[in-house]
């Protein structure tokens, strides 16, 4: 092997031949690695490499990468003699696309201090970046779609990554109403193709906003899972009306009650960490963070080193080029994807640190056997690792790895579809990794024979709630030819979506088929496997504890989803499925267009362990292609140690008798190798809440209060502190004062507190402070002794055409010429009556589709019909309409009008007529509540309801 060496005290003039330069100045390292590759190549074309190959050997300190550091077929090793490109042993290297920021001074332009927020004044410095050789700054426009925004330059400080100003520090604003009204609708939720909304923000706070020209918006507008960046054209402060640049409209429109905050603004830099960039002017702002103790820091104390700006956008590039390693490097402040590798064989990136990117940390696309392996990737603008390999035609593998990672913090500037690994393709692998605190997906894989297993994610999926930890994501729609996958030993664990509303820890999206499941742990995970209507899916030996709910399995393509069968079956044409090796590997396809294709057949649910939670949610329709059988169901499986997380099985456990296999737990998560010789820190904190007794209502008032009990854990390696804010939605606390506390490893701290609310429906979260997402998660509901129970049934009748708008009804059809079907559904917070779960159907745009019960009352009383509804609506009380929305407001949320009704000794029938002429309608929520009578809550005597009748 021959060996050359780099420093940072070398001269690219030099051999590169000894490790330090001589004491005569004529000979030592080289000063660069581009010099080193280059005398690499030359000495490939002179003759062919050394036996046992080159290595370079990097010394210890920071190398400015002025240009990329690219590597073509001519810098390729062999398999006899490869190249690795180290760090020194016990050094660390540097590999920084920035630029030092140095001369700062302070702020004496009275026009630029009078934009500037008061607090700001006298502690944020300037520095003229073209001064600096910095003439690039990127640009801030609107992305051309979601995701796709591009941060160009950023700002670190210390090595962290600084907060370009915004408004509010922390949260978001929401849209209050929108200004066009266009008739926008999907599925039932009602927007505008528009991007005009107003908001309720403060008339000076929008004149100061309105005199920026940078002003941005970063907003999730229609759904919580397609975020946009998008430039403002106009802002009227007396309105509040906020209009956006049209040049790439949000792809899904705009919706009130939709978030997004403002940024790029002067005006909005108001505390330390944040800055500002003048493009015009080339001038940047910033207030610098007090290291400890002060308020800020001076300019005279900013040494060299502290400010980083990125500017290279690709760093390092192979194309082409086969048997390198890079090993031991920190890859930092670039504005795109850190290294990128392009067809070849056997490129390793190993052992290195990937950080502050403005990209994706590595992309690898095409060639074979590229792998990933030991590094630490954080703090990147888009996601981790995206691994494109093998060809699906041939089913031939790619044979690309992700091992031993660990992956956190990522998509800081992108945070949804933008993913910890991401494989495609054909026959990659993602093994061994710890993912944590992302906000979107964890593990995304598509294409055919990919591996997921042995990996710990917990803490993902904290900006979205229509996503999993392990998601079909990728490389277009899912179609039934993306089979073959396996998922297995992998323990997911404290996954409750964004703001505690729910996400999944394996999902399986819309028909997407041919996935074993094995031997997985979930832990804590709000939904563990979401089944999207797909075939052939094996959900085996696997654990799930404290899941609200396991499994759910859907037959949606018999449903709402049945649009998108013609895509799915296109993806499946497009791949030679009835042609070998397809035929051998997958015969499930050879006739499946001839099986009933919209029906999920083939599922398996079998030796699974379910330990708290709710149970399954399995649709009628998924029930018939389902095979269950040996689960062990909320009976005690005889963990070892479930309060530390220890979840293998003792050998009294029943599991072993349905024939339970033993998970390999030991081997889950990073392992210790010679690149990794410590194994990262587990930091987590976990929160219970308990209503030990809910708020008490009598006839919609408050009277009095519950109780809330919180536990505190740190679930963790080592001690922690943390505070943890509660936040109740519906209600307050009396004691809402954070908690702090100090724990050691699995100790526990408890409070208790009085629980006041303002509404019925109660959401309970707990946030723990500079963490990103909720860290425990509650829905809970008040009583009130004067309502009904959620009804155990009602009728529901196939739509009924030419009635869809409702307002020239003024009763409705006899009830017997209508054909009523009767709908069961109990999801764990109220009743929703599910159109789909009878008729499979929504009826067209203009149609009604009837809810009818009847009501048995033992004295006369006054009533509120309390109703959740997805569209416009009429109630009918005895053939005579009581009450009319002509608008509803997507989604259907329990009392969300309560009409009051006059109810006769005997019996009554209530009819609703629910219509689609804005959309498809899903269902409607209904029970009663007496409202005459006294609100003193120390009655004793139990009100007389009304009864609601079974069918």
């Amino acid at each position: 092997m021959k060996t050359f060496y780099v420093s940072t005290a070398g001269n690219d003039d030099w051999s590169g031949s000894l490790p330090r330069p001589q004491h005569d100045g004529n000979n030592g390292p080289f000063a660069s690695l581009a010099r080193a590759r280059d005398m690499i190549r030359t000495l490939k074309a002179a003759s062919q490499l050394p036996p046992g190959g080159i290595e370079v050997v990097v010394a210890g300190g920071e190398y400015a990468l002025r240009e990329p550091l690219t590597f073509t077929d001519k810098d390729s090793g062999t398999a006899d003699s490869p190249v690795v490109y180290r760090a020194a042993q016990g050094e660390t290297v540097r590999l920084s696309g920035g630029v030092q920021i140095t001369d700062w001074d302070p702020i004496d332009d009275q026009d630029t201090l009078s934009q500037m927020h008061p607090d700001a004044r006298g502690h944020v410095l300037q520095a003229d970046l073209r001064a600096h050789g910095v003439s690039d700054f990127g640009t801030m426009t609107t992305a051309p779609g979601p995701g796709r925004s591009d941060p160009g330059l950023e700002l670190f400080f210390r090595n962290q990554p600084m907060t370009l100003a915004r408004y509010p520090n922390e949260g978001y604003l929401h849209i209050a109403s929108l200004s066009v009204d266009d008739g926008h609708n999907i599925r039932g939720a009602r927007g505008s193709h528009v991007g005009r909304f107003r908001v309720a923000e403060e008339r000076d706070r929008l004149q100061r906003w309105a005199r920026e020209p940078g002003l941005m918006l970063h907003g999730y507008w229609f759904w919580d899972w397609s975020d946009q960046r998008i430039a403002v054209t106009a802002i009227d402060p007396e309105t509040g009306e906020i209009t956006l640049d049209e040049s790439h409209p949000h792809g899904y429109g705009y919706r009130a009650g939709q978030w997004f905050y403002a940024f790029n603004l002067l005006c909005e830099l108001d505390r330390p960490g944040e800055w500002f960039l003048n493009r015009d002017t080339g001038i940047l702002y910033f207030w610098p963070p007090a290291a400890s103790g002060s308020h800020d820091v001076e300019a005279d104390n900013l040494k060299a080193g502290d400010v980083t700006i990125s500017v290279l956008r690709a760093p390092v590039t192979f194309d082409q080029v086969s048997h390198v390693t890079l090993q031991g490097f920190t890859l930092e402040a670039t504005r795109g994807t850190g290294i990128t590798v392009k067809e070849g064989e056997d490129i390793r990136i190993a052992g290195c640190t990937l950080r502050n990117l403005g990209g994706d940390a590595v992309h690898i696309e095409g060639g074979q056997r590229h792998a990933v392996s030991d590094c630490d990737i954080y703090r990147t603008g888009d996601g981790g690792i995206m691994l494109a390999g093998g060809d699906r035609c041939t089913l031939t593998p790619g044979r690309h790895e992700a091992v031993n990672n660990h992956i956190h913090h990522i998509a800081r500037w992108n945070p949804v579809y933008k993913v910890g690994i991401q494989l495609t393709g054909c026959g990659n692998r993602a093994a061994h990794n710890r993912l944590h605190d992302l906000p979107h997906i964890a593990i995304g894989f598509t294409g055919n024979d990919q591996v997921v297993e042995y990996n710990e994610i917990y803490q993902s999926v904290t900006r979205a709630n229509d996503a999993g930890a392990i998601y079909t994501s990728g490389a277009g729609p899912e179609d039934w030819s993306m089979r073959g996958h396996r998922i297995r030993f992998n323990f997911l664990h404290h996954l409750y979506g964004f703001d505690g509303e729910g996400c999944s820890g394996i999902y399986l999206d819309d028909m997407f088929s041919g996935t074993e499941i094995f031997g997985n742990i979930l832990y804590r995970v709000y939904k563990g496997f979401l089944l999207g209507g797909g075939r052939d899916i094996l959900s085996e030996n696997n654990v799930f504890i404290d899941c609200p709910c396991s499994i759910s399995l859907d037959a949606r393509a018999l449903g709402w989803a049945a649009f998108s069968m013609p895509d799915v079956i296109a993806g499946l044409k497009s791949m030679p499925y009835r042609e070998e090796p397809w035929a051998s590997r997958y015969p499930e396809l050879v006739n499946i267009l001839e099986n009933e294709p919209g029906v999920p057949k083939g599922n398996v649910i079998a030796r699974n362990i379910f330990r708290g939670g709710k149970g399954n949610n399995i649709e009628p329709e998924a029930k018939p292609g389902l095979r269950m059988g040996n689960n062990l169901n909320d009976e005690d499986p005889c963990f070892r140690d479930a309060s530390r997380m220890d979840f293998r099985l003792r050998k009294d456990s029943r599991a072993w008798k349905l024939g339970f296999e033993p998970i390999p737990v030991e081997q889950i998560g990073p392992r210790i190798t010679d690149l990794r010789p410590r194994l990262p820190v587990r930091q987590l904190i976990e929160t219970e809440m308990i209503v030990e007794r809910p708020p008490l209502f009598r006839a919609r008032r408050f009277v009095h209060p519950g109780i809330l009990r919180l536990r505190v854990r740190n679930v963790g390696d080592e001690a922690d502190s943390c505070v943890i804010h509660l936040h109740v939605s519906g209600g307050h606390l009396s004691d809402g004062d954070p908690i702090s506390c100090s724990l050691a490893p699995f100790e526990t701290v408890e409070r208790k507190c009085e629980l006041l609310a303002d509404a019925q429906a109660l959401r309970l979260t707990a946030v723990r402070e500079g963490v990103d997402g909720v860290v425990g998660a509650l829905e809970a509901e008040a009583t009130d002794e004067a309502i009904t129970p959620w009804p155990a049934a009602l009728r529901v009748s196939k739509p009924i055409p030419g009635i869809g708008r409702l307002d020239t009804l003024d009763r409705p059809p006899p009830t017997d010429t209508l054909q009523w079907h009767r709908v069961d559904d109990a999801p764990p917070r109220g009743h929703f009556f599910n159109v789909y779960k009878a008729l499979n159907t929504t009826g067209e745009a203009d149609s009604a589709i009837f809810f009818g019960c009847r009501v048995q009352c033992a004295e006369p009383m006054r009533a509120a019909v309390l109703l959740g509804y997805d569209g416009p609506v009429k109630l009918f009380l005895d053939d005579t309409a009581v009450f009319y929305d002509p608008d509803g407001a997507p989604p259907a949320q329990p009392d969300r009008a309560a009409p009051e009704i006059d109810l006769s000794r005997g019996e009554h029938e209530l009819i609703l007529a629910l219509s689609a002429v804005n959309g498809p309608a899903w269902g409607i929520f209904m029970r009663l509540m007496r409202t005459d009578l006294d609100n003193n809550h120390e009655a004793e005597l139990a009100p007389v309801l009304p009864q609601i009748l079974s069918e």
